[in-house]
């Protein structure tokens, strides 16, 4: 439940309800010892709509209609607002004379005529359910909110999911290619990878994270990536040294840089990773340029696998637009430009 649409639809109710009191004291007479019955007599008026506010909001549309119970809600609804509304048409006339002194006797006028008990029975109810409609709208219109946010940071977290179980099945596989061969940069890329675990798993939980902590991550996958591959294999990373520290969505650059080292390594042949990130005042713009080597029979589109979907999907649900990330294919080079506003 987000506490600011909370805390707003209370604003709302506690502001309606103000204005409904208030507006009979700017209509009355209080000075010099005006009559006070009047005032009165309009709040008085006002009482049974509140109550039927207090059981709609509190007890039927909580514990009803927000549930699925839309049949029992009906009946409860329909019920209270016909006992109000009939106890108000019941004590009515003694509630006026309570109020209302009789004026003296003039046997030239007659008194004014009081409305129909069924008319004011009518008039109760019409206005009970303008009230319960106009609370049910914000009450479900918020819920819906409430819902479509919580589905929201639901698929994100399965997104930010998806990373994790490719990125360390990947990088267990660089360190046991190690174990053989360099022992002490196997120890060192453990290491390494515990670090990057503990971002993985409590740094980035939220779904944000600071970008000096995002680079870190980066740096340490990029240097955790060299010691798998040989010379033949060029890997630029170029991040300058005095960046702007700005909350970002976490792990949206990692995907791209997963995508380059899966397809833009020959296992054989020379191959290149240019990595570029760069910072303006309204954002932040980060270039994966690298060597291509698609599978046999496959286009240069088939480059973007899994973790370009990702992305674009984040992005669609973060920002509202997958046109953030940019993908240039061709036969031999693959570069993905993502444009992240701040």
């Amino acid at each position: 439940m987000d506490k600011k649409r909370e805390w707003t639809e209370k604003l709302v109710y506690v502001s309606i309800w103000a204005a409904l009191l208030i507006t009979p004291v700017l209509h009355s007479n209080l000075e010099d010892g005006g009559n006070t019955i009047p005032l009165f007599n309009a709040w008085i008026r006002l009482l049974p709509f509140f109550l039927v506010f207090l059981i709609n909001n509190s007890i039927l549309l909580p514990h009803f209609l927000l549930r699925g119970k839309w049949g029992i809600y009906l009946l409860l609804a329909a019920g209270s607002v016909l006992a109000i509304a009939s106890l108000n048409t019941l004590l009515h006339p003694w509630i006026h004379q309570w109020l209302t002194p009789p004026p003296p006797l003039d046997p030239g006028r007659f008194p004014h005529p009081r409305p129909p008990h069924a008319l004011l029975f009518l008039g109760q109810c019409l206005l009970s359910l303008l009230v319960i409609g106009f609370n049910t709208a914000i009450k479900v219109t918020r819920k819906w909110m409430d819902d479509a946010q919580e589905h929201l940071e639901t698929k994100m977290t399965f997104l930010r999911q998806q990373i994790s179980p490719h990125f360390f099945m990947n990088t267990l596989n660089n360190i046991h290619a190690l174990v053989d061969l360099d022992p002490e940069n196997a120890k060192e890329s453990c290491i390494r990878l515990g670090r990057m675990m503990r971002y993985l798993l409590y740094d980035s939980e939220s779904g944000r994270t600071r970008l000096s902590k995002e680079v870190e991550f980066m740096q340490s996958y990029v240097e955790l990536m060299r010691l798998r591959f040989t010379e033949n294999v060029k890997i630029e990373l170029n991040i300058p040294a005095s960046l702007r520290d700005v909350d970002i969505p976490a792990l949206l650059f990692i995907p791209l840089l997963e995508n380059a080292f899966k397809h833009g390594i020959h296992p054989r042949g020379e191959s290149f990773i240019h990595i570029h990130l760069e910072q303006t005042p309204k954002s932040i713009r980060f270039t994966v340029h690298n060597s291509s080597y698609p599978a046999i029979g496959d286009s240069p589109e088939k480059h973007s696998g899994l973790g370009l979907a990702n992305v674009r999907h984040r992005l669609h649900l973060l920002f509202g637009k997958e046109e953030l990330l940019t993908v240039l294919p061709n036969s031999q080079t693959f570069t993905v430009i993502l444009e992240l506003p701040l």
